[in-house]
């Protein structure tokens, strides 16, 4: 879904290497965006290559509010040991 500058992309499975070329055209294909929200609701696993990813997109849309929603305990806990609670709004519900 896209508005006026917001997107909402809905991720599913599990991320690994093996669809990092995926993740990147996703990604790669985003136009500048004032508000990002990547519903994780349905992805069960995910690995550094992934992270490497989301790095990648925080810098390459400076100023684009991204949101990581709906993520079960497990990739909750690695985004706040990587510390992108501090990059992105970690939502575990999309009330939040």
């Amino acid at each position: 879904m896209q508005t006026g500058g917001e997107r909402r992309v809905t991720l599913e499975g599990e991320y690994d290497l093996l669809r990092q070329a995926e993740v990147a055209e996703i990604f790669g294909s985003l136009p500048a965006l004032k508000q990002l929200d990547l519903d994780f609701s349905a992805v069960t696993y995910v690995d550094s290559t992934f992270l490497g990813e989301l790095a990648r997109l925080h810098n390459r849309l400076p100023g684009c509010r991204i949101s990581l929603t709906g993520a079960n305990p497990n990739l909750k806990k690695i985004f706040d040991v990587v510390g992108f609670g501090q990059i992105f709004a970690i939502k575990t519900s999309e009330s939040e």
